[in-house]
């Protein structure tokens, strides 16, 4: 498993192909949207975004980019403000 920076050094255009791929399932899918002008308070909920490259058995490359979860999770706790319901007061 390589970085990019590597992958793109070792594998060359089969690489940039890979992370064009990534990229493009992310726009299909509307995992992320276009944020113009943000605020500082903004900017620092910004998720980071990680990629890594491998090389399958057939010399197929594929990328992965992934979200940070742990700035995920931090700016999701401070969303979430309910609390669940006791089920033994309910039953």
């Amino acid at each position: 498993m390589l970085s990019v920076k590597a992958g793109l050094q070792c594998w060359g255009d089969k690489a940039k192909d890979a992370l064009v791929d990534e990229q493009k399932l992310f726009i299909k899918e509307k995992v992320f949207e276009a944020v113009f002008n943000s605020s500082e308070e903004q900017y620092k909920n910004v998720l980071h975004m990680h990629c890594f490259m491998v090389e399958k058995r057939d010399g197929w490359i594929k990328a992965r980019a992934f979200a940070g979860g742990l700035f995920q999770r931090r700016y999701l706790e401070e969303e979430v403000t309910h609390q669940l319901p006791n089920w033994k007061v309910l039953f």
